[in-house]
């Protein structure tokens, strides 16, 4: 990988990786925030938390472009996931969203 890639890709993960516990702590606060009001719940389905706030969704998320990424990434992990356990793809296909 060239350097300045690699250079990019190292300063996204120091911002924007986490450790262990804060990912947890996080994923809590995420799922306990709103638990309880139906309604938020179901507004919350596949929101975007950045460290413990809801945020918007860039605009590459919400273009063509984007979404072409995320089907691709989608698919790519559910193959790697049934090549450990060959279940993955039919739960993923019993999942109604």
């Amino acid at each position: 990988m060239p350097k300045d890639q690699a250079d990019v890709i190292n300063e996204y993960v120091e911002e924007k990786a986490y450790t262990t516990e804060e990912g947890s702590r996080f994923l809590v606060q995420a799922a306990l925030l709103y638990a309880g009001n139906a309604q938020a719940e179901q507004d919350l389905k596949g929101a975007y938390f950045n460290k413990g706030s809801l945020e918007e969704y860039n605009e590459f998320i919400k273009s063509d472009a984007g979404r072409k990424v995320e089907k691709t990434i989608w698919e790519n992990t559910i193959d790697v996931l049934s090549e450990v356990d060959q279940r993955v793809k039919a739960i993923v296909s019993l999942d109604p969203a």
